[in-house]
């Protein structure tokens, strides 16, 4: 018995030696596709200011936030992005106007942003230094650096500055985010 399995052990052996040995490398070329996703903006649909009694206000200012604007980026790229900010529509009560050049925007707390990309308001940091809106959309706040999918959240803030012909009453205007 001995002999027999000795004998088949070596004849498998001689058979997956040829096998192992006698083939080459095969190479298979393989292709696929990887296709961009979108540049998106979100941010609340209104946002509500306590500016307090005009008395006070007049010649002044107040501030309140917009709430959290989030650009998500799924283009895949290296490609950049900037937002812009614009006063689309004066704030007004129906009998005083107060216009785009007394609004002031800034993002005051540092952008943490996911995936790899660098994202900052520029000098807009603080009221101070806070873009004077217009009409026309200006830039905000841009992310360079950028290495695939990316997204960022931050949270604008605002001053209105209360001309003194300003008249009690509730005031509505429009602020327009955008991002490209």
């Amino acid at each position: 018995m001995r002999k027999r399995l000795v004998v088949g052990t070596l004849a498998a052996a001689a058979v997956t030696v040829p096998l192992l040995g006698s083939g080459g490398a095969q190479a298979q070329s393989v292709t696929f596709t990887l296709t961009s996703g979108s540049l998106a903006i979100a941010e609340p649909g209104a946002a509500t200011l306590t500016a307090g009694a005009l008395s006070g206000l007049t010649g002044t200012s107040f501030t309140g936030s917009l709430g959290n604007t989030t650009v998500t980026d799924t283009r895949g790229g290296i490609t950049g992005w900037a937002t812009t900010i614009a006063q689309t529509t004066a704030f007004s009560d129906g009998t005083t106007t107060i216009p785009a050049g007394n609004v002031k925007a800034w993002v005051a707390a540092p952008i943490v942003p996911t995936g790899v990309a660098t994202v900052t308001s520029g000098l807009y940091l603080t009221q101070l230094t806070g873009l004077t809106l217009t009409g026309i959309g200006q830039t905000f706040v841009s992310a360079t650096a950028v290495l695939g999918n990316n997204s960022a959240t931050f949270n604008p803030s605002i001053a209105v500055t209360v001309p003194n012909d300003a008249t009690a009453g509730t005031y509505t205007g429009v602020i327009t985010q955008t991002v490209s």
